[in-house]
């Protein structure tokens, strides 16, 4: 009688392991699922699909938004049309590109105000927010080389994490990666010209002294 009881209980048991063994399983199955799910959504090789949502676009965020960089795009043009570094133009740019950091921080903390919103208007955020402008101006006070690498990655990250946080529509961030990456290449490209075209502040200097010297002759 004792052994039969036994036999029974250990039936019991190895059929609850089973069982529970089965429900973690299936859990497990359940939640990886999930986890690719999102993945997928906010990884590099989403930015493809979201690229092709542009065309989905408010007419004016995207008129606006494409109108918004050429302030970036006209500082390099000109200096490649004319083959001289301009500062005054690159400072003008950084400037720019300064306000426009401020600007993306301030879309975060506008996405966190509904009621509704998917980001909560909590430290992470509204932190994140406001340290964008305290990057821009550090990056104005910095000297123009550090100052465009700082609004360079500035820009960088932002995007980056605007592309894989939770809450933006797919056209915003198919829009904002093509604008940040225009924005970028044409703050590294002022860079770039900065150490390969001749300055026009010391080209004026020589002309300069070039006509005292024929003056003095």
């Amino acid at each position: 009688m004792m052994f039969g009881r036994t036999s029974l209980a250990s039936t019991q048991s190895q059929k609850q392991y089973i069982c529970l063994k089965s429900i973690s399983a299936r859990i497990l199955h359940i939640s990886s699922s999930h986890s690719f799910r999102e993945d997928k959504k906010t990884t590099a090789l989403a930015i493809i699909d979201n690229v092709k949502q542009v065309r989905h676009s408010p007419t004016p965020a995207l008129v606006l938004g494409s109108s918004g960089l050429i302030p970036f795009v006209a500082a390099p043009v000109y200096m490649a049309t004319t083959g001289v570094f301009d500062p005054g133009l690159a400072q003008a740019q950084l400037f720019y590109g300064a306000t426009i950091l401020s600007f993306i921080g301030g879309v975060r903390w506008g996405l966190t105000l509904p009621e509704s919103s998917p980001q909560a208007p909590n430290w992470h955020n509204l932190g994140y927010s406001v340290s964008l402008s305290l990057v821009a101006w550090l990056g104005l006070l910095a000297p123009l080389p550090i100052g465009v690498l700082t609004l360079i990655g500035g820009l960088g990250l932002t995007g980056y994490m605007d592309l894989a946080m939770w809450g933006y529509p797919t056209w915003f961030k198919g829009m904002r990666f093509c604008l940040t990456f225009v924005a970028v290449l044409s703050l590294w490209t002022t860079l770039v010209f900065n150490l390969v075209l001749k300055n026009k502040s010391s080209s004026a200097a020589v002309n300069k002294d070039g006509i005292e010297s024929e003056a003095k002759s």
